[in-house]
């Protein structure tokens, strides 16, 4: 299997479109779109899409804790490489455009009350600036319910994603030594974390607040060899799952993960999940997921301010420029700087590195 390939197949086709969904509901939320119900309603499946990721990002991590020995500064080394290069990047393009969001605002017909326009005002609102730096640079912002998003919306959930990586060892471990006490433990911090007790947060930015879904891809990973093998993909029994998603949005994650786990236990291979454009915009997931909301801004700043364009043509400049520029941005991104600082990566560990690699 070449570098570019997973170790699993699907993941890197998923990733591809749990990314594009996320700039789509972006692009949606960052105009009037906004306000009409057949446009809002892709913000939701953002929302599940991104709990997706942190899935498979338990499900990959766990992969690579069980298949290598390394040592913990090691294994952080390899994790800060693998994603600090390209937010970096972002941090400074989302500092850059946030001039950009005051013009933004004051150009729409109506402002759209999201975390796309609120995470600048919130950022600017805290009082010290070096603090404001400090927590964005070390990736800790998602930790404060002011810092979340800051001038890098989609950043709440690398904070996210980098908690989880300081405690990532730690975290298994207990999974597959006592998996009972650590579903308790992490079901009773979900719970005091809903119930306000770290916090009031837009999203679950905090460890806390998202335990479970890593813990669903932990577990998935520990067991995966002893799941039922299929020949052919098991969509009848897959369709008994789907009224589940009527008892709560934060069941449709686990369903989604649940099919992608069953596809990956079968022997077909799917175009859609697999194939050559799949795993091109997949490898690319990562920039693209960093670098949308900074692209965003300009886009519909030049749209709307620069070009001054009626509604309807601002909207379809905002999303072309948004599409075109993003593609651009992650291709330099990860050829230039993502995939290098990977690799370099690999280079650190003595042993061989599986080829799956968590956000």
């Amino acid at each position: 299997m070449s570098e570019q390939r997973q170790a699993f197949k699907g993941i890197e086709g998923a990733r591809a479109w749990l990314a594009w969904t996320v700039v789509a509901a972006h692009v949606v939320v960052a105009s009037p779109l906004v306000y009409f119900p057949l446009f809002s309603s892709l913000i939701v499946v953002a929302e599940w899409s991104v709990k997706v990721f942190i899935i498979i990002s338990g499900f990959v991590i766990t992969h690579l804790l069980t298949r290598t020995r390394e040592s913990y500064s090691l294994f952080i080394s390899r994790r800060a490489l693998r994603i600090y290069p390209a937010y970096l990047i972002a941090l400074a393009l989302g500092v850059a455009a946030a001039p950009l969001f005051m013009e933004m605002v004051a150009a729409f017909p109506m402002q759209p009350p999201h975390e796309i326009h609120q995470g600048v005002a919130r950022a600017r609102s805290v009082s010290d600036p070096t603090l404001q730096l400090l927590l964005h640079l070390t990736l800790l912002q998602g930790m404060f319910p002011a810092t979340q998003h800051g001038f890098l919306p989609p950043g709440w959930s690398l904070s996210l994603e980098w908690q989880f990586y300081l405690l990532a060892p730690l975290f298994v471990a207990a999974a597959r030594m006592r998996p009972a006490a650590t579903s308790a433990a992490v079901g009773l911090l979900w719970l005091a974390f809903m119930l306000g007790a770290f916090g009031r947060f837009a999203n679950p930015s905090l460890l806390v607040g998202a335990g479970w879904y890593f813990l669903a891809g932990i577990f998935s990973r520990l067991h995966l060899e002893r799941l039922p093998k299929f020949s052919n993909y098991p969509l009848a029994g897959l369709l008994v799952l789907a009224p589940l998603s009527l008892l709560g949005g934060a069941l449709v994650p686990v369903i989604v993960w649940v099919a992608l786990i069953a596809y990956i236990r079968s022997d077909c291979e799917w175009t859609l999940l697999d194939g050559r454009v799949a795993r091109y915009f997949g490898a690319r997931s990562y920039s693209v997921y960093v670098l949308h909301s900074p692209i965003i801004l300009l886009s519909g700043w030049c749209a709307w301010r620069l070009f001054d364009l009626p509604t309807r043509p601002a909207i379809v400049v905002t999303a072309i420029g948004t599409a075109a520029g993003v593609a651009l941005a992650a291709e330099l991104v990860y050829r230039w700087v993502e995939r290098p600082a990977i690799l370099f990566g690999r280079r650190l560990s003595t042993e061989p590195v599986p080829s799956a690699q968590g956000w």
